[in-house]
């Protein structure tokens, strides 16, 4: 029994030896365990260097020339003599149409006749003077600069006259307060000073509606002057003529008769103002006022008339330019006929320039429609254009004039390619740019080409590969090793740091960040990684 004891406590013994063992083995060699479970990932240095950025698009080689046959009008076609990829030389016929007009020709016409008709029509009814309509005509209008100076000197005269009118009425306002301070103190006028002032004041509304009805009754008889000249019929005109006479006559008859009454109240205040003393001062005080109140008379003829030559001026300018434009749509109705009266009123269709026809869709017996090509007609002499899409802020790095490679150049014979034109895109605006690219040489209509343009080195502090720049809802990042010392050893962790892109080129890309530029950006990994993940180097 004791034996027995003894082999059981040696196996407790061995297997405790052999526990403790293997605890201290894998207490070693736990590190070297997990990196092979970690992710293996490839690293390079950020370093300074020079980026070469070049901006790429893709775009459809096509004639640089085409030209679409159109007609201006709908036209019966009675013979097409051309056919799809026929050589055509300039002034070669390439359709004949059956006799007659088109409805588009007699709409032309009409509207042609319609803006002449107007245009005359104002003249005669504004009494446009002749020169004004040659100089129109003749397209020599007036420089609206000019028009400019002319209201603004008009303008500076009304605001002087009206400081002037402004300072008088209040001069003469305050004079007159004087003189009734005095004259009330010696004597109680005011019942005949109201009495006169209630007699001025319907004296002066009673001028204002005889002013109102003479110049009613100018109007009407000017009115009635010029259509008994033109022919027309007067006799609505004559009715209203007579009632205009009969209002003057009956406005006149007022004012002669509250002339009277002012007459007569001034006359009540004279005389109860004739016994009253300090006749001095009040001489003094009315004389004064007399001859302030002539020069405000004079500042205010003056005021009338600089308003009435702006208002001149105003009214010059709007009958230039009514009439300017009037002409102008003549001129476009003009053009417009005449367009349709050469594709529309002719029976011949020809070629306006040299080259290979496509895109036939005309036949026999149909009836064209206004302004839809028939066939194109392209001269491949002037060479071939593409164009490519690319960003408002690629288009800064480019101009006109730079030069394109294109990428399949050794597949070609003498392939050049240069920038015509940067443009605005319709259908992306303020976001993309169209840029026109001119090409020469040995290539066919349709073909799709890969276009580079740009070769400027510029010098960056920041430059990490291409691969090794990502991005997430949060924008652009790069992803940097961390390195944390243990007892067991080093250990690596993959740390985000956010980046924007300064330039690129087919490897590389300068980045701008929390960067010192001497750490270690990883580039590859042989699993999916985030920030914070422990990793393991490749050995190198």
């Amino acid at each position: 029994m004791k034996e027995k004891i003894i082999k059981d406590r040696k196996w407790v013994i061995k297997a405790a030896v052999v526990f403790f063992v293997v605890l201290l083995l894998l207490t070693f060699f736990s590190n070297t365990i997990m990196n092979y479970s970690l992710p293996q990932v490839t690293t390079q240095y950020v370093q300074s260097g020079t980026i070469a950025s070049k901006v790429r698009g893709t775009g459809v080689v096509a004639a640089d020339n085409p030209y679409n046959v159109t007609v201006n009008s709908e036209r019966k076609v009675k013979l097409v003599a051309v056919k799809e990829g026929d050589s055509v030389e300039q002034g070669a016929l390439l359709v004949m149409f059956e006799d007659g007009d088109s409805t588009e020709f007699s709409t032309a016409k009409k509207t042609l006749n319609d803006a002449k008709a107007t245009y005359q029509r104002y003249i005669v009814t504004n009494q446009i003077e002749n020169d004004l309509v040659q100089r129109v005509e003749s397209g020599q209008t007036s420089d609206y600069s000019g028009y400019q100076t002319q209201l603004a000197l008009a303008k500076a005269e009304v605001d002087s006259a009206k400081q002037t009118v402004d300072q008088y009425t209040a001069s003469t306002k305050a004079l007159q307060t004087q003189l009734d301070t005095l004259q009330n103190a010696i004597a109680d006028t005011t019942a005949e000073q109201a009495a006169l002032n209630a007699a001025n004041a319907a004296l002066k509304a009673a001028e204002n509606d005889k002013t109102m009805a003479e110049n009613n009754a100018a109007s009407l008889e000017e009115q009635y002057n010029l259509y008994s000249e033109a022919g027309s019929d007067v006799s609505s005109i004559a009715i209203q003529l007579a009632n205009a006479k009969s209002i003057l006559t009956e406005a006149q008859n007022i004012v002669l008769r509250l002339q009277q009454e002012a007459e007569s109240a001034q006359e009540a205040l004279t005389a109860k103002q004739e016994n009253a003393q300090n006749r001095a001062a009040i001489a003094s005080l009315q004389t004064q006022l007399n001859a302030e109140n002539a020069v405000l008379s004079d500042a205010s003829d003056k005021l009338a008339k600089a308003q009435e030559t702006q208002q001149k001026i105003v009214e010059k300018l709007n009958t230039e330019t009514e009439l300017a434009s009037m002409y102008q749509t003549i001129q476009e109705a003009q053009t417009a006929f005449d367009q349709i009266g050469t594709d529309g009123s002719g029976n011949k269709l020809i070629a306006a320039q040299a080259g290979i026809v496509s895109n036939l869709s005309v036949s026999k017996g149909q009836t064209t429609v206004a302004g839809e090509p028939l066939m194109t007609i392209t001269n491949t002499d002037g060479g071939y254009a593409a164009t490519i899409t690319v960003t408002t802020e690629q288009s800064r790095r480019i101009k006109i004039g730079d030069t394109a490679d294109i990428d399949e150049n050794w597949y070609y014979s003498n392939l050049s390619a240069v920038v015509t034109a940067i443009r605005s895109n319709s259908e992306n605006p303020g976001q993309s740019k169209l840029v026109d690219i001119k090409i020469d040489g040995d290539v066919a209509e349709g073909t799709s080409l890969n276009f580079a343009i740009g070769e400027r080195n510029s010098s960056y502090n920041l430059i990490v590969p291409n691969g090794a720049v990502r991005e997430d809802k949060n924008g652009k990042f790069i992803l940097i090793i961390r390195q944390k010392s243990s007892p067991l050893g080093n250990r690596y962790f993959a740390k985000r740091v956010d980046v924007e892109i300064a330039a690129s080129d087919d490897v590389n890309s300068a980045v701008t960040g929390e960067l010192e530029g001497y750490e270690y950006v990883i580039t590859t990994s042989t699993k999916s990684i985030k920030a914070g993940d422990q990793v393991r180097l490749t050995e190198s």
